[in-house]
């Protein structure tokens, strides 16, 4: 559990920043962030079915605007992890900022 913790805190920091002046992160960004979070627990989380589940879960909350209104990757990475500590407490997404 602690390993996909470990990897969550690194991807936002491997994807480039895209800020829009009028509202905030570009919409592509965040779906490439959320990409590389579901991504990496699909690849490392230790129940393979739950990180299926899981992962799913993340990219449709993606496609359902549950992060749309994140102008920073700050925000971004705390909605991030509000979310995923549903699914598991040891859930963290950090911007690095």
């Amino acid at each position: 559990m602690r390993t996909i913790a470990v990897f969550c805190l690194f991807a936002i920091l491997s994807v480039p920043t895209l800020a829009r002046a009028d509202s905030g992160l570009d919409p592509e960004y965040r779906e490439q962030v959320v990409a590389s979070i579901a991504q990496s627990i699909s690849d490392h989380f230790y129940d393979a079915d739950r990180a299926l589940e899981i992962a799913e879960a993340l990219k449709q909350a993606t496609v359902d605007g549950e992060f749309a209104g994140t102008k920073t990757d700050s925000e971004l990475a705390e909605a991030l992890s509000r979310y995923l500590s549903e699914y598991d407490r040891h859930f963290r997404v950090s911007s690095g900022q």
